[in-house]
């Protein structure tokens, strides 16, 4: 489902609504290597530039959750991909 505002468009993914993202915003990765099954918490993820990932407002939307695959230290996370 696609929904627009003046600014930025958006899109709604599960029930968060994420807009378009700018290249000088972060995304959340992980500063670890993780293995598949892994919750996902504060200490095993941190964020970086460029934003094409799960942005860090959203950190509290996946902290408790399974990793679905590995991933390797600096890798993004995406909302499909936990």
């Amino acid at each position: 489902m696609a929904l627009t505002n003046h600014f930025n468009p958006l899109v709604v993914i599960g029930k968060v609504i994420v807009t378009e993202k700018k290249s000088m915003q972060k995304s959340i990765i992980v500063n670890q290597d993780l293995k598949k099954g892994t919750k996902i918490n504060y200490k095993n993820t941190s964020s970086m530039r460029p934003s094409n990932g799960i942005s860090p407002l959203y950190i509290d939307k996946i902290i408790g959750r399974k990793l679905n695959f590995s991933k390797k230290k600096k890798m993004k996370l995406y909302f499909g991909k936990i």
